[in-house]
């Protein structure tokens, strides 16, 4: 039997033997999964198999990926009731007290402002999860908030200006407008940025500028 043949055998009989010894409870010293890897270099011969590999691969990506670590400025558990028939929400608190919703009612989350204005003072975006009845978990980080002209359109701008060249986004779609206050944001950061901008409410904006 061609050495190639002789492989795919073997290849099927350790997915056999793997699953026999995975019922059995694992490979134990002397039980049957050893067994079957004895009886395959028997049947193909010692030096046409490569060791037989038993250690799980856990620790690069795989099925399960890697998980992403996500920092938070603040945590903390509220007792607080949140407003009804909500487990999960998502708002943002500004440094003169305006909240947006962005996940959930507006309504009924002063307890949870309080809560997390008490571990991280405001502007910030905090996202809250029920974990049971009058118990929530508040995650929240700072954000960068700047005041636009009231004239600036769309919900959400991106500029970015590379080698001479400017590209402003607004809403996704392209656009020609000259925007000398979402440029201004970039002051300082030499002739290549980007500066993304989505709206809070009003004239708020969360902003961010980089050097390219």
């Amino acid at each position: 039997m061609a050495t190639g043949k002789l492989l795919q055998l073997a290849s099927a009989l350790r997915r056999c033997a793997g699953r026999l010894g995975r019922t059995g409870g694992g490979r134990a010293a002397g039980g049957r999964g050893d067994a079957g890897e004895s009886a395959i270099r028997r049947l193909v011969g010692a030096s046409a198999l490569p060791p037989l590999e038993t250690t799980p691969a856990w620790g690069g990506a795989g099925v399960h990926g890697i998980p992403r670590g996500r920092r938070w400025d603040a945590v903390v558990l509220a007792p607080a009731a949140g407003p009804a028939g909500c487990d999960r929400l998502r708002f943002v608190v500004l440094a003169d007290g305006v909240v947006s919703a962005e996940e959930g009612p507006a309504a009924g989350l002063e307890e949870l402002i309080a809560a997390a204005s008490a571990q991280l003072p405001p502007p910030y975006r905090a996202e809250a999860v029920l974990r049971e009845p009058g118990l929530w978990a508040i995650a929240a980080n700072g954000l960068a908030v700047v005041e636009l002209p009231p004239e600036t359109p769309g919900s959400h701008i991106v500029l970015s200006v590379r080698g001479g060249q400017r590209l402003l986004r607004i809403d996704d779609l392209p656009a020609f407008a000259p925007l000398p206050a979402v440029e201004a944001l970039a002051a300082g950061l030499g002739a290549d940025f980007v500066v993304q901008a989505q709206r809070l409410t009003g004239a708020a904006w969360e902003a961010r500028a980089e050097p390219l």
